[in-house]
């Protein structure tokens, strides 16, 4: 029996004979107990929970049976087998939250149960990670205001450290910046640590990766206070300015960060893409100029001119 199951349990597949013989009262215990050994292990109920769910009772009714010798280990197959449940529905309510389909309202409850008892045990770690998984906004914020300590700007720059360390989709990690930069704003005074832990943060990403520094920048300059931003640009050009960097000048990436954080590059993009946006075809302008000379012709092509020219920032006349 324990040769047979050893070679099932390499490549397992229909377990359901197995599962019979658990419940069958002719096996014998030693048998069942190789049995719940090998069905023991994460590979194999990977594999085999769908058929477990039918034999759960079996499992549940061995495990409490004291003359049992392998009633601890059926426990815990037991408890594996929930822990599986939930991480298949965990998966299905991540995939259904980032496709943006409708969630059945029992998977829902599970899953805010799941969040009420992380803040339960004040696992705000695990709630926010949880809430960056599946999209939950209103679950970032809770985690947030729960936490019990005076200042929260601390746990707000950890946060912003998981966004930037997360790979999260533009939408939703903007209203995660956009959440935590106005709970900052809310305070009557930003935490001058906190600023400078960011500081040091953008700085260290920008040696590492410099396009996810850019695009941080980029993203804090949409969404920040101005204060915030401004206290943000003093700490992080008087540490590139300290004195051992005396010697040398800027380096292009922290001037590129400089311009982004005061929002030229955002400006210069912005009026490119409207400037390239302008079609205005001027030849129709002369033409209903030159055609008819009169005040209310000319109006018209005052008008005209103006209407071909709304959004390029462009205020030519002929």
């Amino acid at each position: 029996m324990a040769q047979v199951m050893h070679i099932w349990r390499n490549n397992p597949k229909n377990a359901t004979p197995y599962l019979e013989s658990l419940g069958d009262p002719q096996r014998q215990t030693s048998e069942k107990q190789i049995i719940i050994e090998n069905l023991d292990d994460w590979k194999v109920i990977t594999a085999t929970w769908f058929e477990m769910a039918q034999y759960l009772s079996v499992l549940e009714t061995l495990a409490n049976d004291q003359n049992f010798a392998g009633r601890g280990k059926a426990a815990l197959l037991c408890s594996k087998y929930v822990n599986k449940i939930i991480e298949q529905a965990l998966d299905t309510y991540k995939k259904k939250r980032n496709q943006k389909m409708e969630v059945e309202p029992k998977l829902a409850a599970l899953i805010d149960r799941i969040f009420q008892q992380n803040l339960e045990r004040r696992d705000f770690n695990s709630v926010i990670g949880l809430a960056f998984d599946t999209r939950r906004i209103d679950m970032v914020e809770t985690a947030i205001k729960s936490n019990e300590a005076p200042d929260k700007t601390p746990v707000m720059i950890e946060t912003l450290n998981k966004v930037w360390e997360s790979q999260l989709d533009i939408e939703f990690r903007t209203l995660v910046l956009d959440l935590i930069f106005h709970m900052l704003d809310a305070d009557l005074e930003i935490d001058k640590k906190g600023s400078q832990n960011l500081a040091l943060k953008v700085l260290s990403i920008c040696q590492k990766n410099t396009p996810v520094a850019y695009q941080l920048a980029f993203d804090l300059y949409e969404n920040a206070p101005q204060e915030f931003l401004e206290q943000l640009k003093e700490l992080l050009f008087k540490k590139e300015d300290s004195p051992e960097n005396e010697e040398t000048k800027p380096s292009p990436e922290i001037n590129n960060l400089k311009s982004i954080l005061s929002g030229e590059e955002t400006i210069k993009h912005h009026m490119q893409f409207l400037i390239k946006n302008n079609h205005t075809d001027m030849l129709i302008l002369k033409n209903i100029k030159d055609v008819v000379r009169g005040s209310c012709a000319h109006n018209a092509t005052v008008i005209a001119n103006g209407l071909m020219h709304t959004g390029t920032t462009c205020d030519d006349f002929l």
